[in-house]
């Protein structure tokens, strides 16, 4: 039986902002879009709720929070009627996707007056309870494969610690063994109609960089005329692009992409080795851990963060000899094998969650 959301839920939202907490102390949680925020004198729930995220970045996103807590403005609360499982509630509202429903271009924002009338199935609540525990397990079991990659990771860094950092090798500048390449935004930068979905050059842009890598969707391609206009930003094998505004630090090694002809846009920039004996892995990951200890401390831009092309020319590294660079390059693919296949795990299971969501919301 389909009913609308309003008939087992009802949905507010108070007007509390980060800004007026700061001399608020107490023992009440209050969350927000990114989190947890702080403890507070006052809670809004005295029973566990949902929240969703109704501004800003991640609006749409539906998570399930503890009784005597609150949220901010920017989140909503629905409450689910005694008739329903609160996880079988988020996991339908999770279904819905509500975050394709936001209207405004500078910051997104839905209401429940949004969906407020969108419908969901309705069991009894013994089924209910059975689906959300079903669920529950699965992504568990997801959440405990993120956390092996984690560990895979942080691995990877302990070892790159302990053969290189603890050892007191000398450091070279970043004019001795690499040199930024930026992308061209000069008069000849493609204009939206220039692109299509295949074409003679790939045009990277920053959302095709993540912290996994390079990400082979919904890419865009200029024309061989187009390219040739263009005097910046052209890839090489063994090239590191890094992403450095909005989203920054994304670091992805150009070696086995199956593409020859690829340009960068604005929003990251090439980093291309010299003359120097490095092996790529070491390289690469010796200058990640170099990101990941500045981009905290030396982001600019308060809209959209910046990682500054003068703060990375001043990267210096390690010059370990090409022994040991080898050593931890075989160790990193040993590790990278078990990331693999804990990373199918992970496939394999959103793909399980997926198809039992269609079957129990679809």
């Amino acid at each position: 039986m389909k009913v609308k959301l309003s008939e087992v839920s009802w949905g507010f939202t108070k007007n509390i902002a980060q800004k007026d907490l700061d001399n608020n102390n107490g023992c009440y949680p209050i969350y927000g879009a990114s989190g947890y925020i702080k403890n507070i004198n006052f809670y809004i729930s005295d029973k566990p709720y949902i929240g969703i995220v109704k501004d800003g970045s991640g609006v749409g996103r539906v998570n399930i929070y503890p009784a005597y807590s609150s949220l901010l403005g920017t989140m909503q609360y629905v409450v689910p009627n005694d008739n329903m499982d609160i996880a079988y509630l988020m996991y339908a509202l999770r279904y819905m996707k509500l975050g394709s429903l936001y209207s405004g271009a500078a910051i997104p924002h839905i209401y429940y007056k949004n969906y407020q009338r969108n419908e969901l199935n309705y069991r009894e609540k013994n089924e209910q309870k059975s689906i959300s525990t079903q669920l529950t397990q699965i992504e568990n079991a997801i959440l405990v494969c993120n956390a092996k990659i984690i560990a895979l990771d942080e691995l990877v860094k302990s070892r790159f610690i302990e053969m290189f950092v603890e050892k007191g090798f000398k450091e070279i500048t970043f004019s001795d063994y690499a040199e930024i390449i930026d992308g061209d935004r000069g008069k000849n930068y493609p204009k939206a109609e220039e692109f299509s979905d295949e074409g003679y050059c790939l045009f990277l842009s920053a959302k095709n960089v993540t912290k996994d890598g390079f990400l082979f969707e919904q890419m865009q391609f200029i024309s061989e005329e187009k390219d040739n206009l263009l005097r910046k930003g052209k890839l090489c094998r063994g090239d590191i692009v890094i992403t450095t505004r909005g989203t920054i630090g994304n670091i992805a090694f150009y070696d086995d992409i199956p593409y020859d002809n690829v340009r960068i846009n604005s929003g990251m920039v090439i980093i291309r080795q010299k003359e120097v004996s490095f092996n790529q892995i070491f390289f690469l990951n010796a200058f990640k851990n170099k990101i990941d200890e500045i981009k905290e401390t030396n982001v600019t831009g308060a809209a959209q963060p910046q990682l500054p092309i003068h703060i990375m020319s001043k990267i210096k590294l390690l010059n370990p000899p090409i022994e040991l660079q080898n050593d931890f390059a075989d160790f990193v693919k040993l590790i990278d094998k078990s990331k693999f296949i804990v990373q199918k795990q992970i496939d394999d299971l959103q793909e399980l969650l997926d198809s039992k969501m269609d079957e129990y919301f679809g």
